[in-house]
């Protein structure tokens, strides 16, 4: 399967990943970061993304024993995400 960082995906994010948002979209002491990131919401509370922009955010807080930011750690790639 090949992936393309422009595809669309969809992920849930747990309490965590929307801490790990929050504060990437307003940094303590810079103010708001314009973003498209008033994330469309898809069925059951997930949200949608470009595989790049979910790497932009998400990148530096995924690794072993870190908090998983997905529900599940799992990412839905594709054109039904």
């Amino acid at each position: 399967m090949k992936v393309s960082l422009n595809d669309t995906v969809t992920v849930r994010l747990t309490p965590h990943g929307a801490g790990i948002y929050c504060k990437w979209v307003m940094p303590e002491g810079q103010g708001y970061r314009p973003t498209p990131l008033d994330r469309a919401r898809v069925d059951g509370g997930a949200t949608r993304w470009q595989l790049w922009e979910l790497m932009q955010v998400f990148g530096p807080h995924v690794g072993n024993g870190a908090l998983n930011p997905f529900v599940g750690m799992s990412i839905t790639v594709g054109a039904g995400a």
